[in-house]
Parts: C-alpha cells; structure tokens; sequence
C-alpha cells in the first residue's frame, strides 16, 4: 500500500481507478484510492488469487515488476540476451525473472512492432562496483 502510495504521486491527475482497483482485499483500506489508481495505470496487479496484500512488505521483486511498468520497460524472458548477470535467487521460471534482469542489466533494446515488449539488442558493460567504491573511499567520499 505505501508503496502503491509513492508510485502514484507520478501519475497525472487524469488517471482515476476505482478505489482499491479490483482487488478483494483493499475495500476501505486507508490506501484503497491510490491502489485503485496504480491497478487503473496498469501498475500493479495483484496476486492469481485477486488480492493485492496492502500490509504485507513489498518484495524486490514486486518493486521491480512496479518500477518496471511505471518507466514503460516491458521485458519478455525470451528476448533477453547470453551474457546478461544472472542471478541465483532469481530463477528462470518465476512471475519476476525477466523483471529483475530488466532491472539489474544495462542494456540496449528496441521495441516488437506493437511498440511494447522489449528485444533487448545488446548487454552494456557491466560495472566493477568493487573498483568504483574502493575509488570513491579512496577520494574522501569524492566521486572525482
């Protein structure tokens, strides 16, 4: 719910949704408005069960999926590209595999020819963080 909260601080004004949206679980809820509002933009969808679990923490991968549809990314696993960092906790067959590789892969992309789904063209090179946060001490905190 909090975050459904911030999320829909980036919609305009003209998006309205039903209050709580279709979720079985969010009538009267303090947030129900604003989920109602993120489920109207296509933002979140809830479990297969209808319910959206507004007290329940967030996951990151739930965040990811969110993030993903409030920016416009649309990844399909089956457009992704060899070479991309994977994960072991993010496993090929689950809801949010190809949400969390959008969210942890630099890359270059086009859109299918309805303009949606993303064909991921190319993997950007992946960053040494280690090397950047032992530079970034190394400069007093400094990113020079």
């Amino acid at each position: 719910a909090e975050f459904a909260v911030i999320a829909v601080r980036f919609l305009s004004d003209e998006v309205q949704g039903v209050a709580g949206g279709s979720f079985k679980d969010t009538a009267g809820h303090w947030a129900a408005v604003e989920i109602g509002r993120a489920a109207a933009a296509g933002w979140i969808a809830g479990d297969t069960s209808g319910n959206f679990r507004p007290d329940d923490p967030i996951t990151r991968a739930e965040a990811a999926s969110i993030i993903n549809n409030m920016l416009g990314r649309a990844p399909v696993k089956e457009h992704l590209l060899e070479g991309m960092q994977v994960w072991s906790d993010n496993p090929e067959d689950a809801w949010y595999y190809a949400d969390i590789q959008e969210a942890t892969n630099g890359h270059e992309y086009d859109r299918d020819e309805l303009g949606v789904t993303e064909i991921w063209s190319a993997i950007q090179t992946i960053r040494d963080w280690s090397a950047l946060e032992r530079q970034w001490a190394a400069n007093g905190g400094r990113a020079d």
